[in-house]
């Protein structure tokens, strides 16, 4: 059974994923993110500027708010900033476009190795997501390392969805 733990478009509340093959192999993991929190863990002053080539990207606030009270609800992740929609203060560009693509890496035009390469993996929502997740969800695409998992034999996996602080 091949499963991926994902936050590449973002998160909301804390979870874990219990995983338990029916044969021992090191790919069957477990995946704790209980601490993830959208508050303390969601950068407010993300650089998306793509090495400075856009400033007006230089501090993006990522924390998903919820138009009509402004509450917190939720955390985006750089890609989904970027291109998610204005109603909960995504800026709309497509995951190809300049701005975007070094932080979505769509496939063409960019490859894996250029994606790993890039600003993804080194923005603090990157970094906080691996920390709270300890090193086992995807926070990026080609992510794969942390992310990429699989039980061999009968599997089972449970999800607990944990109480966020919000």
């Amino acid at each position: 059974t091949y499963y991926d733990i994902s936050q590449v478009d973002g998160f909301t509340l804390p979870f874990s994923v219990k995983a338990e093959g029916s044969k021992k192999n090191s790919a069957c993991v477990s995946t704790n993110c209980a601490q993830l929190d959208m508050t303390s863990d969601c950068p407010t002053s993300e650089d998306l500027s793509t090495n400075g080539k856009y400033p007006k990207l230089k501090k993006v606030d990522l924390r998903m708010r919820e138009p009509k009270s402004n509450k917190i609800v939720g955390c985006f992740s750089p890609c989904e900033k970027l291109t998610g929609g204005a109603n909960y203060g995504g800026l709309g560009y497509a995951p190809s476009s300049d701005e975007a693509a070094y932080y979505c890496c769509p496939t063409p035009p960019i490859s894996s190795g250029q994606c790993q390469k890039g600003p993804a993996p080194k923005t603090s929502y990157v970094k906080n997501v691996h920390k709270a997740c300890h090193g086992k969800a995807y926070a990026y695409a080609y992510d794969d390392a942390n992310g990429n998992h699989a039980c061999q034999g009968y599997t089972t996996l449970t999800m607990t969805i944990c109480s966020g602080k919000n």
